[in-house]
């Protein structure tokens, strides 16, 4: 006699509940308010007497508080890969090939104006089907060498499937972006089963993180169109920052060089702060 099955996560349970408190979203996805409460926070007014939200806007709720669920669950997946990569560069080689790592899980907000952009309602059922960046991983690497050396190990493990690939190191963006673009898809191993779900993996150096974040900040911060004068300033920037970049590289790859000839196996990296997640 085989036990019964443990009980699923609330995040995978389908929306029953009849008298839901009214759900409010915060900026990472998450419900303010238990679903299934009958007082509110304060527990002076029954919920049963305040007024009722549409059984289709509780389904769609419930359904990207799973959704989330689900993603968070592979963008968990894809970093312990990466941390993996890393601590083992430590260990083999006294070197850290990543310098620090971001991630990010779109809003329920975010993700409606994408799909409504596109032409879709906005639904945990199209963002699914239309949307390959719902999650997202940013590895920032000491080198460009580095980069790539990431992204193969990655790509290479045998459950990870390499959907999409965008070399805009290589072929950097007319505005002077630079950065390694990769989607996959990972199993994630749920109650109900084995899902593969895609995770937007972003790889660039310090330099290019540098230029990309104080780029966002000056372009998408203003409520005016950037003038064509500084446009051609951060262009010529990103030129610049990317010739650094490359002579940090040879720099790098030299005293490899003289390491090995002096007897030293590696160049050793001095020890990474704690960043917080």
């Amino acid at each position: 006699m085989l036990p019964a099955p443990p009980q699923q996560p609330s995040c995978l349970l389908p929306c029953r509940s009849p008298r839901p408190a009214i759900p409010l979203f915060d900026g990472f996805g998450k419900t303010r308010y238990n679903m299934d409460r009958s007082k509110d926070e304060k527990g002076g007014r029954d919920m049963e007497h305040m007024p009722q939200w549409p059984e289709e806007m509780t389904q769609l709720i419930h359904g990207f508080v799973d959704l989330r669920c689900r993603y968070q669950a592979a963008l968990t997946e894809v970093k312990t890969k990466l941390d993996i990569l890393n601590e083992e560069f430590r260990v083999r080689y006294s070197r850290n090939p990543i310098h620090h790592m971001e991630s990010r899980i779109k809003s329920p907000e975010s993700i409606a104006r994408k799909l409504m952009a596109k032409g879709f309602a906005p639904t945990p059922e199209n963002a699914v089907a239309q949307l390959h960046d719902l999650a997202g991983v940013r590895v920032v690497c000491a080198y460009r060498d580095d980069v790539y050396t990431i992204a193969k190990l990655l790509t290479s493990q045998d459950d990870i499937r390499l959907l999409r690939t965008r070399d805009y190191i290589r072929e950097p963006k007319p505005n002077g972006y630079r950065s390694l673009h990769l989607i996959v898809e990972i199993p994630v191993f749920l109650s109900t089963g084995k899902q593969y779900l895609p995770v937007e993996v972003q790889i660039r150096t310090i330099a290019m993180d540098f230029w990309a974040s104080l780029e966002h900040r000056i372009r998408y911060k203003v409520e005016f169109q950037v003038p064509e004068d500084l446009n051609r300033e951060l262009f010529d920037a990103a030129q610049r920052i990317a010739q650094v970049d490359e002579d940090m590289q040879r720099i790098h790859d030299r005293m490899v060089v003289l390491a090995e000839q002096s007897g030293v196996d590696t160049v050793n990296d001095p020890p990474q702060p704690e960043w917080d997640e």
